[in-house]
C-alpha cells in the first residue's frame, strides 16, 4: 500500500496484489483525492485476457465534469461473454445511462438501453 500527500496534489492511495502472474488472478485498487475532485479506480483480473475473466469498475467525481460511473465485466475474453454498463452525470452534459451485453465473438445477443437528460 502506498500513500502520498503533496501540495496541490491532494491525497493519493494505491493498493495492488497479484496471484499467479498473467495466467492467475490480479487485483488492483487505487484512490485519488486532489484539488480538482476525487477519483477512485478498482479492477480485477482472473486468467489470461483471451481465456479468463476480467472485471473493472471506475468511479470519478470531478467538479468540472460532474459525476461519472463506469463498470465493465467480461468473462472468457473475446470468445466468451461480455457485459458493460456505464452511467454518467455531468453538469452541462446532462445524464446518460447505457447497458449492453454480448455473448460470443460474433455478437449473438446484445441488448442496449440509453437515456439522456439535458
Amino acid at each position: 500500500m502506498n500513500a502520498n500527500v503533496g501540495s496541490g496534489q491532494g491525497v493519493h492511495v494505491n493498493t495492488g496484489g497479484e496471484v499467479g502472474g498473467k495466467h492467475g488472478i490480479g487485483l488492483n485498487a487505487g484512490g485519488s483525492l486532489a484539488h480538482n475532485g476525487a477519483g477512485m479506480h478498482a479492477s480485477g483480473h482472473m486468467g489470461a485476457p483471451a481465456y479468463g475473466i476480467h472485471a473493472q469498475g471506475n468511479t470519478h467525481l470531478n467538479t468540472s465534469q460532474g459525476l461519472g460511473i463506469n463498470a465493465e465485466a467480461q468473462a472468457l475474453g473475446k470468445y466468451g461473454v461480455a457485459a458493460q454498463a456505464k452511467t454518467q452525470l455531468g453538469g452541462g452534459q446532462g445524464a446518460g445511462f447505457q447497458t449492453g451485453a454480448q455473448l460470443g465473438e460474433n455478437m449473438v445477443c446484445r441488448p442496449m438501453q440509453k437515456a439522456t437528460w439535458v
